[in-house]
């Protein structure tokens, strides 16, 4: 477990948790909305760059 040693850190972890839980939940929602099929390809984009964000914060 990560030990937080000040105020900051603490900020910024709850931030980044935030923002974690705000692109997953965007990631559900644009799933629900997929079409079975002929996806746009807009929608593939977004969903892309939402998943490729989430990993970027995970890591």
């Amino acid at each position: 477990m990560k030990h937080i040693s000040n105020i900051g850190e603490i900020m910024q972890d709850k931030n980044t948790q935030n923002k974690i839980t705000e692109l997953e939940d965007k990631i559900k929602e644009l799933e629900n909305r997929l079409p079975a099929h002929s996806i746009p390809v807009a929608m593939m984009q977004e969903l892309e760059d939402l998943e490729e964000e989430l990993e970027a914060i995970n890591f």
